[in-house]
């Protein structure tokens, strides 16, 4: 494929049916364009791109604002729309020595860390 295709998740809860149609819609025109480049199908895609995303940002400011308003009667709503807004941290593991051996727990990868830090600053 010559152009990138963007998955959009089709959970988070402010995609409605027009959303998803516009997604289609989208993926469509850039699977045209990847049968048959041309000035017109990139016009035409990029045309449902810039469609898509004005919908995208407007379905995700009106949850927004309907998950603020309601926050002081459905504050659960609001927090798990905040949960969902973070980003996953990942989890260090085994970290290699300055003597080369690894590390086989927290407090042992603390430590690497923090000597780690502590030379640098």
């Amino acid at each position: 494929s010559k152009t990138k295709n963007i998955d959009t998740n089709y959970n988070t809860p402010w995609v409605n049916r027009s959303l998803k149609r516009a997604i289609r819609c989208k993926n469509k025109a850039w699977k045209q364009f990847d049968i048959s480049p041309s000035m017109r199908n990139w016009n035409i895609a990029l045309e449902k791109q810039q469609n898509f995303e004005k919908l995208e940002c407007d379905a995700r400011m009106k949850y927004e604002k309907k998950v603020t308003k309601n926050l002081k009667y459905n504050s659960r709503a609001f927090f798990k729309y905040l949960r969902s807004r973070n980003k996953v941290k990942d989890i260090i593991t085994g970290l290699v020595r300055s003597d080369g051996s690894r590390t086989s727990n927290d407090k042992e990868t603390a430590d690497c860390l923090a000597d780690a830090f502590s030379s640098v600053f």
